[in-house]
């Protein structure tokens, strides 16, 4: 299964290479691209953000990726045909709670405690590092974003982590199962809808880094 998951991870990070102007992505040999819901009228819905290539992203008019994928083959396993919503990222949870329909959301969405009171998990799928973004490549841990404006998407978890860090500190667990507090004190958040948005404003000297997670920020840079 990781095999198969690691091939739509290269494809669809192709793709969305492609669609920057890169070059044309090519699937392997019997993976999966479409999906046929034949003539089925109930719906499942999925909400998502679409800038998070290669999980959701637009390709055209619609939006495709990592998460769509899984989501169609489920669709079609339920007999079912599967409607794309795109909304802001830190409503996803929340829409999904208030369907009255078959709704899930799929958009990198990392399991908190908050999160479980309103809705149920899947089993992890996928699982992404953090990274600090910015100009030159100088900050290598929260640490070093005290006193710095640093951009994040709304709801994140980047922007969990550094709203923690900036004031009592943000604590996780380490590979060797010890609690490690980190601190970014006198650190600015600024939360956008986009990440694009935030990328932007690193450009213009608005802020000073981006914390995302490593992949889609890849993407985004290249």
């Amino acid at each position: 299964a990781n095999g198969k998951m690691n091939q739509y991870m290269d494809y669809y990070s192709a793709l969305a290479n492609e669609e920057k102007g890169g070059e044309s992505a090519v699937a392997p040999d019997g993976l999966q691209t479409s999906w046929d819901f034949g003539s089925a009228t109930e719906v499942v819905t999925m909400y998502t953000e679409s800038g998070f290539a290669p999980y959701e992203f637009y390709k055209g008019e619609n939006i495709v990726g990592l998460d769509v994928a899984i989501m169609s083959q489920v669709a079609v396993n339920l007999g079912k045909k599967l409607e794309v919503k795109d909304v802001v990222f830190d409503v996803v949870a929340t829409n999904v709670a208030n369907s009255t329909g078959d709704a899930v959301g799929a958009a990198g969405i990392t399991i908190n405690d908050e999160r479980k009171q309103i809705v149920d998990f899947s089993n992890v799928y996928s699982s992404s590092t953090l990274v600090i973004v910015s100009e030159n490549g100088q900050y290598s841990s929260v640490k070093d974003l005290a006193g710095k404006t640093v951009g994040v998407q709304e709801g994140t978890s980047g922007d969990l982590i550094i709203s923690a860090a900036k004031g009592a500190g943000y604590t996780y667990e380490n590979e060797d199962g010890q609690d490690v507090t980190v601190t970014a004190a006198g650190a600015t958040v600024k939360q956008y809808k986009q990440y694009a948005l935030a990328l932007q404003d690193l450009k213009n000297g608005r802020i000073d880094a981006i914390l995302m997670d490593k992949i889609p920020a890849e993407l985004m840079l290249k």
